[in-house]
């Protein structure tokens, strides 16, 4: 054991490494149907490794952190300006005020109950479930931002905000999931039929399984419910979930873009959909065809970014994005949350559209919503690292006023050039591209290095925390999770006048909780809550890293 322990205390990446593979490992465990998942998971064993002294790589630490933060800036940025314009300064306020509610409870407490200095904003990040917070809060510390009390040094804070973090961190979890949970029972508030009175913008979880999309080509009876129709007319009598994309009349094939063509009897189509919809309806439209030919339609799945303002705030029937494009929706992605793509869902200026359908019907579509994405697996990788170190330049840049040094640090550097560039991005569709699923795995990898870095340096300390302030930091936690979700409520309903549903949800994304916000799914029977998370969220991850700098400068100046 003595000589496993000297490799590992050499070898800091190889520690780094086993605290992220076990940290996920154990995030995937459920217990009572909850799962910790990989960020608590790898917070847990990095506190385990650290209080038997392994420590990590300072430089994975940083560069974990910077990538997180420049990401979340990216995903926010074309979101943001949006959110002021379309949906109203509602989320924006409710961002605010729960954001607001937290800070102060945070600080009253920490008034009236004493903690050891950084336990506070280690709390306020905890309890509001949110890590730009943390992130936020231990770089104004190691950047200078905040004034260290004498006697003190930066080390001893930042291990005791990220112990207050992970001793409150579980309990604004499931504590946010019950209140959630509870809440609207208690008060006799039905989110089920607030839900159903927003059927125009019915929403979908994430995670959804991929639709099963396929063809079938038939030869169309006298009887058919196509025959007579033109092809526009034709798409509103199949599902919300098919599509016409080839049309074949004695031998000879017609333009399918023609949506004004008429269907005639015993003309063949193909049709481009949801498998088990057209299973069901064959017989309403004739005899299903094995034809080579008839089947050989190149249909390609695509990404399409809406950009083109005219096109924005209008419905899928309305754009007639099947009736007269021919394309069939199958997802649209809105602040990382999937949306199910009913025909009334209004889409709004930064939404990516998943389609499928043959290469001419992509093209004529990209033209009209904006921008259509061709090599969605690339990463502009000269764009991202450029952001990033450009980020933590102006972070670095100190100006003093008043006699007193002033920099945004690390975090607010990065979270800026990160907006900047993700604003640019949804302007000049061609720059900076990092898709969906490179911008996860950035997100998730950059967060558990920065995670097991924290967990790491704050595992010596962590007992020591736990039997000095424990309770009163379990508390401060708990009241730090139940006053903003009170305070949202009374503010959405009373000032307001927010739709239960989108109420909730955009409480869920005020707190940056999706565990939470599929708990108001659950509950509301319906997956519209998921709006509301998203015109929060963009915001939110802004407010709360301002949040976690503010409230270590304030609450460390009571200790100077």
């Amino acid at each position: 054991m003595n000589a496993i322990r000297e490799f590992l205390e050499a070898q800091p990446v190889i520690v780094v490494l086993l605290v992220l593979a076990l940290g996920a490992g154990i995030g995937r465990i459920r217990i009572l149907g909850f799962q910790l998942g990989s960020v608590t998971g790898v917070l847990f064993i990095a506190l385990v490794f650290g209080h038997f002294g392994f420590t990590g790589d300072q430089l994975l630490q940083t560069l974990g952190f910077a990538l997180f933060m420049y990401v979340v800036g990216f995903e926010a940025g074309p979101r943001v300006f949006t959110v002021l314009r379309q949906d109203g300064l509602k989320y924006v306020l409710l961002s605010l005020l729960i954001a607001a509610a937290g800070f102060i409870t945070a600080l009253f407490l920490g008034k009236v109950i004493s903690l050891p200095p950084g336990a506070v904003a280690g709390a306020l990040a905890g309890g509001m479930t949110t890590t730009p917070t943390l992130a936020a809060a231990q770089d104004a510390v190691q950047g200078g931002q905040a004034t260290i009390p004498e006697g003190l040094s930066a080390d001893e804070i930042v291990a005791n905000i990220t112990a207050g973090y992970a001793i409150t961190y579980l309990v604004g979890l499931v504590g946010l999931i019950l209140i959630i949970k509870l809440l609207p029972r208690a008060l006799s508030m039905d989110l089920a039929a607030a839900a159903s009175e927003i059927s125009e913008e019915s929403g979908k979880s994430p995670g959804a399984a991929k639709p099963n999309v396929g063809m079938r080509a038939f030869r169309l009876s006298e009887d058919s419910i196509f025959v007579g129709k033109t092809l526009r007319e034709g798409e509103k009598l199949v599902p919300d979930d098919a599509t016409l994309v080839r049309l074949r009349r004695n031998g000879e094939f017609l333009d399918p873009q023609d949506r004004n063509r008429v269907i005639e009897s015993d003309d063949c189509v193909t049709i481009v959909g949801l498998l088990p919809r057209l299973q069901a309806m064959g017989d309403d439209i004739g005899v299903e065809l094995a034809d080579p030919e008839m089947l050989d339609v190149q249909a390609e799945s695509a990404l399409i970014v809406l950009l083109r303002k005219d096109a924005a705030n209008k419905s899928i029937n309305e754009l007639g994005i099947a009736t007269d494009y021919g394309c069939l929706p199958t997802r649209v992605r809105r602040s990382g949350i999937d949306l199910e793509p009913g025909p009334d869902l209004k889409l709004r200026y930064g939404d990516v559209l998943s389609v499928t359908a043959p290469e001419p019907f992509l093209v004529r579509l990209g033209h009209r919503l904006g921008h259509l994405e061709r090599d969605i697996a690339e990463t502009d990788l000269f764009v991202l690292l450029l952001g990033a170190a450009l980020g933590v330049a102006i972070g670095a840049i100190s100006i003093t006023v008043g006699g007193v040094p002033l920099s945004l640090g690390l975090s607010g550097g990065v979270l800026l050039t990160g907006i900047l560039f993700g604003f640019l991005r949804s302007v000049r569709p061609a720059f900076g591209r990092v898709p969906s699923g490179a911008r996860w795995f950035i997100m998730e990898m950059g967060l558990l290095l920065f995670m097991a870095g924290v967990g790491l340096a704050a595992g010596e300390s962590i007992i020591q925390t736990l039997r000095e302030a424990g309770a009163p930091l379990l508390l401060v936690g708990t009241a730090i999770t139940v006053v903003p979700v009170i305070v949202g409520v009374l503010a959405g309903r009373l000032l307001f006048r927010m739709n239960l549903a989108l109420l909730f949800g955009g409480i869920t994304g005020a707190m940056t909780s999706t565990a939470a916000m599929r708990i108001v799914c659950d509950e509301a029977k319906s997956t519209a809550p998921a709006l509301g998370y998203t015109g929060a969220y963009a915001l939110a991850n802004i407010i709360l890293a301002l949040a976690g700098f503010l409230i270590i400068r304030f609450e460390l100046m009571g200790f100077a």
